[in-house]
């Protein structure tokens, strides 16, 4: 009885999915010196690098400081008339500059999203 036991399928070693075909445990690998080398080489001229990279940047670079002063800016408001448009207007006061980059100028100044303005507008000039 114990022959056929030993025979039969359910107890073979060699069938295909059985738990005498996998490894129990996994097998230690050993690094060999020139990957640790090479690896090792590799995290310090990484860090080498991250460190040269924050020195340059912190003593070149531009930082911008709050202070408590404020920036006193004057602007010329002119009071849009009936009919009148922004190009008219770049027209009477910036009379040899591009009236295009005036425009842009005081759409972007005055937060507009169009150059189209109404009469009785106040807008600030550049």
């Amino acid at each position: 009885m114990a022959y056929i036991a030993a025979n039969s399928s359910k107890f073979n070693s060699r069938a295909v999915g059985s738990a005498m075909n996998r490894p129990t445990a996994r097998l230690a690998t050993v690094t060999s010196a020139p990957n640790y080398a090479r690896r090792r080489f590799i995290v310090a001229a990484t860090a080498l690098a991250v460190a040269a990279i924050t020195a340059l940047s912190a003593l070149t670079g531009q930082s911008a400081i709050a202070t408590s002063e404020t920036a006193k800016t004057e602007f010329t408001y002119v009071t849009v008339l009936a009919g009148q448009s922004l190009w008219q207007i770049a027209a009477k006061v910036a009379p040899n500059q591009d009236p295009r980059d005036f425009i842009a100028a005081v759409v972007s100044l005055n937060g507009l999203t169009t150059a189209d303005v109404t009469p009785g507008q106040r807008i600030a000039l550049p």
